[in-house]
């Protein structure tokens, strides 16, 4: 049975009033949230670097098989180090003036707090040394060495432009406007499909994200810090200093960027899906779209307004498939105007 208008807009002002609450709920009522439509509500929120898998770099497994062998040895130490520590403070009994038992009992305790250290140092530069996914170098050597650019000092911009072409990246993709991500979400959306695994749109913190991740509220501009290279700190030295998603300005601005209000966050050492990474719902937020809703937003985002793939695109395939659309309604009209004619 089809969806009257009157239920299409009671669905739409309940939706708005949904989207509302939920930005109150993550504390952006009044700072700019990040929005993310998915067709398919069942997708996670993984970059397109992930979407293949996360198999290990091969020219990494010999480093990655030592270093994981001396974690297991301290790890060893250590456990052999806090028996030693308990004996010793057994051996001191009542007696806290038993010079040697004394001494033997701080020798194991500081012997176990530095094995301690050294182990978190160590399970530190395994993770570090794994963030690296096989094939992740060749894509961006690739590029570089095709297209022409020069990968030092702009190896952020790089990667932006990877992202722009459709090369797959660490970054995930957001906007801030609304429509924008009603867009993607509703333009791919399978009408047949149930209403579990329908369109959604997920609402983001990114401050609160950016505090939980780094320390500080604002908006990272990675391109601006030497010491955050992308190609030194994923490939070269393996020193990026953070685990989960940060949220970062883009390193070059291109036109569909602007056009699409975009931003991003670059996913780090943990290779799992936003929304498992971070589960506290004090930022991060999923909705989900209704028929009703979808029906609505489609015609709205169409004809009041006026949004194309070209606007959000800005590139002359999107323009000619708009084009070509264009001319098949404007002949459709005119045959329906003159019954009888070819």
């Amino acid at each position: 049975m089809p969806i009257s208008l009157r239920e299409q807009s009671l669905a739409w002002a309940d939706f708005l009033a949904e989207v509302d609450a939920v930005r109150s709920a993550i504390r952006c009522s009044r700072s700019p949230v990040w929005f993310r439509g998915h067709a398919n509500s069942s997708w996670h929120l993984l970059p397109s670097l992930f979407r293949f898998g996360v198999e290990l770099d091969p020219d990494d497994e010999p480093e990655v098989a030592r270093q994981s062998k001396r974690l297991a040895d301290l790890k060893a130490t250590w456990r052999k180090s806090l028996s030693e520590k308990t004996k010793s403070k057994r051996a001191l009994g009542g007696e806290r003036e038993n010079g040697r038992a004394r001494e033997g009992y701080l020798t194991s305790a500081t012997k176990s707090r530095r094995l301690r250290a050294e182990i978190q140092d160590a399970s530190l530069r395994l993770e570090r040394l794994r963030c690296s996914i096989g094939g992740e170098r060749e894509l961006f050597d690739q590029y570089v060495l095709h297209s022409g650019k020069v990968a030092t000092g702009a190896s952020w911009s790089v990667l932006a432009e990877m992202r722009h072409h459709g090369v797959p990246t660490r970054f995930l993709d957001w906007t801030d406007r609304l429509y924008v991500a009603l867009y993607f979400a509703l333009m791919d959306a399978d009408a047949d499909a149930d209403a579990k695994n329908g369109p959604c749109l997920w609402l983001l913190n990114p401050y609160e994200l950016s505090y939980k991740v780094s320390g500080r509220t604002s908006i990272w501009s990675v391109h601006h810090y030497p010491e955050l290279d992308y190609h030194s700190c994923f490939h070269r030295e393996r020193s990026w200093p953070f685990d989960h998603p940060l949220p970062i300005v883009p390193p070059l601005p291109f036109d569909r960027i602007k056009a699409q209000g975009g931003s991003f966050t670059v996913f780090g050492n943990d290779k799992q899906p936003l929304e498992t990474q971070l589960t506290s719902r004090r930022f991060l937020r999923c909705i989900k779209i209704n028929p009703e809703v979808a029906t609505f937003a489609l015609d709205y985002l169409h004809r009041v307004q006026g949004i194309s793939r070209f606007q959000l695109f800005r590139d002359l395939d999107s323009l000619g498939a708009e084009l070509h659309l264009s001319y098949a309604r404007i002949q459709e009209y005119l045959r329906t105007r003159r019954p009888g004619r070819d």
